[in-house]
């Protein structure tokens, strides 16, 4: 797995990344019908990571600030040729969580908004 947020590779540090898509739906239900109809509406897309923090380089945790705002690309099977690869064009980080546990490695849970479609294709 290879995330790339901007120019920065997260990936080296990267544990976990979910994506969220999700569809509204809107009620077009009219007077006299017997059953209830819907269309789709706007898609919303969301992502969450868990990444290492080593806190003597600041590089990734500075990329992934709350409020920043950046392109963002992943390919879960790495960046050769051909393999598979998910951008979208703004993705802004609306959280980031720093866990400082007693016996294990501290990790930024970081939480972003994708705005605009995510496009699929492959690497170069």
């Amino acid at each position: 797995m290879v995330i790339k947020y901007g120019t920065v590779d997260v990936s080296g540090a990267g544990r976990t990344l979910d994506v969220s898509q999700t569809a509204d739906e809107i009620d077009v239900t009219a007077y006299g019908s017997t059953d209830k109809e819907f269309i789709v509406g706007k898609v919303e897309r969301s992502a969450s990571m868990e990444v290492l923090d080593n806190s003597t380089d600041t590089l990734i945790r500075l990329a992934l600030k709350p409020g920043t705002s950046n392109s963002m690309a992943w390919f879960p099977i790495g960046t050769a040729s051909g393999n598979p690869k998910f951008t979208v064009g703004t993705a802004v980080v609306l959280e980031n969580s720093i866990s400082y546990p007693y016996d294990d490695a501290v990790t930024m849970s970081v939480n972003v908004r994708l705005s605009g479609a995510v496009t699929e294709g492959t690497a170069p």
